[in-house]
């Protein structure tokens, strides 16, 4: 700019100096010779050239702006190109690695679901084996309440012969034979309540057993529910990790 001010200045001296001069000769009217022409028109002509060489220099100069401001631009082109770049193998390396934990969570989703399998066919069969053990528990506490019955029908009647009994002793002297008969009876009958109460022992053994098998089925359904509800939290899991990694896919392309 420096320079076309003083490119520009110097124009208008010379261009004064010519006017001066031309004004000059009009004033002394004097006829102007051929070498004055040839010199006006030499001026003229190295005006004219100063001139063009005034506009060369200004484009020049903004030529050489618009090179540094390509040059600039391009420096910051490549500045985004390398960080795009880095940014593309950022992303490259994380796809690779998206893959691979993709890879083994389908390879630990196939093996949970064998192993959900297996524990289904557990389930069902231990299920299975509860429903036997309940209906082998009712039909055996049905079992039990007719034993009990038949007991307390035993005692009942028992109490019957002991009072029938006392009544025998008074007349024991009158009926020593019936008393006999009667005494005979009451031992069968002693024989009979000791083999009730072997036999109530025994299933209350066989009870005990079938309650503790109960217990113990039931704290395995548990351990399943338990078991189930993890599996239940890693399919969870697993679904978000999918749909994030169907995310980013999208994001990426």
């Amino acid at each position: 700019v420096k320079k076309n001010y003083e490119a520009l200045k110097q124009r208008q001296e010379e261009e004064k100096m010519v006017q001066s001069y031309s004004s000059k000769l009009d004033e002394e009217s004097q006829p102007v010779t051929k070498w004055e022409r040839d010199n006006q028109e030499t001026t003229r002509e190295l005006l004219k050239v100063k001139d063009r060489l005034i506009e060369v220099e200004r484009n020049n100069a903004t030529l050489q702006a618009e090179k540094q401001a390509l040059k600039t631009q391009l420096k910051q082109l490549e500045t985004q190109n390398n960080n795009l770049q880095a940014q593309i193998t950022a992303l490259q390396k994380q796809t690779v690695s998206l893959q691979e934990q993709n890879t083994t969570l389908q390879t630990q989703n196939a093996k949970l679901q064998v192993e959900n399998s297996a524990i289904n066919s557990q389930s069902t069969s231990l299920m299975n084996q509860n429903a036997q053990l309940l209906i082998q528990q009712s039909t055996l506490e049905n079992e039990n309440e007719s034993i009990i019955k038949e007991r307390e029908d035993l005692r009942s009647f028992y109490d019957s012969l002991i009072k029938d009994h006392e009544k025998l002793e008074q007349l024991h002297e009158r009926q020593a034979t019936e008393y006999e008969s009667l005494i005979s009876k009451h031992g069968n009958l002693k024989s009979v309540h000791k083999n009730l109460e072997v036999e109530h022992k025994d299933l209350e053994d066989r009870y005990s057993q079938l309650f503790q098998q109960k217990v113990q089925l039931e704290e395995l359904e548990k351990g399943l529910k338990v078991e189930q509800e993890k599996m239940l939290q890693q399919n969870k899991k697993h679904e978000m990790v999918v749909v994030e990694y169907k995310k980013l896919c999208e994001e990426n392309d």
